[in-house]
């Protein structure tokens, strides 16, 4: 694990000695990123610095004035400013462009010489990335948050925002003064989980969700606790959304009943109320997330009551298929769809349904039915070889490419509901067990 910090500056001579406030600790500093390594960092010899600075010649006279090129060295009279960075592993300096008009490419080239060093620091390694924004122009820091939602959304858990920070004073600021931290992490990291709430519930993926509540957990010890703050709202909220993910891991595989969906729906209808500034800032966040529960349900319902369970599995492996792009798992809901389909016809358990299903797809079998049955029949147990097929991985004798399996499921998908609403079939199907018997 790389632990990497990241903090805008400029002309660091400039600055005033200040004391920095942390968690009731105090340390006197002229930088601020120098005082979070002394409240974050025990072992500052194991820490990257990644030094973000304006590229305009008293912004790069600072730093260079602060940290002599190629090596972590000072030059003299400058141990007050940055006395911990000496003792760190590696320090890199990023320059932004700042002429009196600041382009996107000027920006996309910061950003993306960033990243390089980010990526040149990590290797493959896990990275854990503090940021600190206190110092320096707007731009720079908007280019870091920016790029740490990229780290975020593209690092494949690789890349861990662990902290950012924001160090703030009244202005105008004197030396001695006290300078306390705002830590941004928790509220950054709402936002951006929001941000995946609508593709979470829309591809029935529970993950982002917990991830979420995780989040807000945090949230909850950050910003009430410490001012005793009524946080009944903010448990409420987790509980409700742990238990809308637990639905969709349901949906996801399918085990669920009709009844499941009614407790969902009477979960995202009565939510908490809000009380405080807080609670209302989070309940548009809950809101959202409530509403795209909603449009998932309302899909699944005919004049305002929820389909047959057999349709919304069919329904479901559409899902899979166009959102989740997995071939092998459509087919599987298919398939189950169908079991259920003959396990609801005939009132039996699903075990029962089963040995149905197998029955009637034999050959021996559908080759006796009428025509138009023996269609269906065909359909049936497509399906269920092709799923065979995909969940063995493809070991058998007859193995098609994976573009051919979804050619034959977006083929074979009408044709299964066609089946389902043929009254000659589904009469059929209710007469399977004594056709058995025969």
């Amino acid at each position: 694990m790389r632990k990497i910090l990241i903090a805008t500056t400029g002309y660091v001579p400039a600055y005033r000695e200040v004391t920095y406030v942390f968690e009731g600790e105090t340390y006197s500093s002229w930088m601020s990123s120098n005082a979070l390594i002394h409240f974050l960092f025990p072992k500052p010899e194991e820490l990257d610095v990644i030094l973000i600075y304006p590229d305009n010649p008293m912004a790069k006279k600072g730093v260079t004035d602060g940290f002599k090129a190629g090596e972590n060295g000072l030059t003299e009279n400058r141990e007050a400013i940055v006395d911990l960075f000496t003792q760190c592993r590696s320090i890199h300096k990023v320059t932004v462009e700042d002429s009196k008009y600041i382009s996107e490419q000027d920006m996309m080239k910061s950003f993306t010489e960033l990243d390089s060093v980010i990526r040149g620091i990590a290797q493959d390694d896990e990275v854990e990335i503090t940021y600190d924004l206190t110092h320096s122009y707007r731009h720079l820091a908007f280019i870091v948050l920016l790029q740490s939602m990229y780290l975020q959304a593209l690092s494949r858990g690789k890349v861990d925002v662990r902290r950012i920070f924001y160090a703030f004073a009244k202005q105008p600021l004197k030396v001695g003064d006290e300078v306390r931290y705002l830590d941004l992490t928790e509220i950054f990291k709402n936002v951006l989980n929001t941000q995946i709430i609508k593709t979470a519930v829309e591809e029935l993926r529970p993950y982002p969700l917990r991830n979420y509540a995780d989040s807000l957990a945090k949230l909850e010890r950050t910003y009430f606790l410490p001012e005793n703050l009524d946080n009944t709202y903010i448990r409420n909220a987790k509980k409700k959304i742990n238990r809308i993910s637990d639905f969709l891991q349901k949906l996801q595989n399918g085990f669920f009943e009709l009844e499941t969906l009614d407790e969902l729906e009477n979960t995202v209808s009565n939510l908490p109320e809000p009380k405080h500034q807080w609670d209302k800032f989070l309940h548009k966040f809950i809101s959202a997330l409530a509403e795209e529960v909603r449009g998932v349900l309302a899909s699944y319902k005919v004049n305002g009551q929820f389909k047959k369970k057999y349709l919304i599995m069919t329904d479901l492996s559409e899902l899979v298929f166009n959102r989740q792009a997995d071939v092998g798992r459509a087919f599987a809901f298919l398939r189950e769809s169908q079991v259920e389909f003959i396990r609801q016809i005939l009132n039996t358990n699903v075990d029962r349904a089963d040995k149905l299903f197998s029955f009637i797809i034999n050959p021996d079998h559908s080759k006796k039915a009428p025509p138009d049955i023996r269609r269906n029949l065909d359909v049936f147990a497509n399906v269920g070889r092709w799923r065979n097929e995909l969940l063995h991985l493809g070991m058998g004798k007859e193995v098609a490419r994976i573009k051919t399996y979804e050619g034959n499921f977006e083929k074979t998908l009408p044709k299964v509901r066609r089946a389902y609403s043929d009254d000659s079939f589904v009469k059929y199907i209710s007469q399977s067990e004594d056709l058995i018997e025969k």
